[in-house]
């Protein structure tokens, strides 16, 4: 078994919508995890274009909205 091998596994990252915590939740993504993400905002799109957040291919909940 490979030990950077996360598919198959779920993944939370809280504060992952940007920064350091977004090339976390990044990371976990690119070795197959399925990543969910909890931000600040209410929602993605509160981070369009943000330098430092990429948020495709995870899962978004903010301080309203639940785990999708």
């Amino acid at each position: 078994m490979n030990d950077l091998d996360f598919s198959g596994k779920r993944v939370l990252v809280v504060g992952g919508s940007s920064g350091i915590g977004n090339g976390i939740a990044r990371g976990f993504r690119a070795r197959g995890a399925e990543v969910h993400v909890w931000g600040t905002r209410a929602t993605a799109e509160d981070y369009a274009g943000q330098e430092g957040s990429d948020l495709e291919g995870l899962h978004y909940a903010g301080q309203c909205g639940g785990l999708q």
